[in-house]
C-alpha cells in the first residue's frame, strides 16, 4: 500500500471509529455544556454528578443544574441569585457574589449541600 493510500485509510478509520461524543466534547464538561433548569424544584431534582443552584433556601425554587463538570471557567448563573447548592460531584465548588467571579463567597465542598450567602457565578 502506498504511503498517499495509508495517510487517507488512517483518516478515513480515525474519522468513522471517533465517536460524536468526544469529537464534539467541550472543555471542561463530560456532559451536556448548557445548564438545566427546572421549575419548582426540591432537594431530591439534583441529579447524580451535577452541581445544582437553588434560587431559595432550603434546596426550594428554581433549579439550575449543570451535569458532569471538569473544570469550570466562571459562568454567571442563569436565574441568579443562588441561595442554596448540592455539590453532588467530586470536585470542589466556588461561588462568588458577583457576576465575574470577583470575590469568592463560599467554597461548596465535593458532595456537600447547604445554603449559601447570596452568590450570581461560580467555577
Amino acid at each position: 500500500m502506498s504511503k498517499r493510500n495509508l495517510c487517507a485509510a488512517a483518516v478515513m478509520f480515525l474519522t468513522l471509529a471517533l465517536p460524536a461524543s468526544v469529537a464534539n466534547a467541550q472543555p471542561g464538561f463530560t456532559g451536556d455544556p448548557e445548564p438545566a433548569v427546572v421549575e419548582s424544584a426540591s432537594a431530591n431534582d439534583c441529579p447524580e454528578n451535577s452541581v445544582c443552584f437553588y434560587t431559595q433556601a432550603e434546596f426550594f425554587g428554581t433549579l439550575v443544574y449543570y451535569k458532569n463538570p471538569l473544570q469550570h471557567t466562571c459562568s454567571p448563573l442563569p436565574r441568579y441569585p443562588a441561595r442554596s447548592v448540592i455539590n453532588a460531584t467530586g470536585i470542589d465548588a466556588t461561588l462568588y457574589s458577583d457576576l465575574e467571579c470577583g470575590a469568592p463567597t463560599v467554597v461548596v465542598k465535593k458532595g456537600q449541600a447547604r445554603d449559601v450567602p447570596s452568590s450570581s457565578s461560580w467555577r
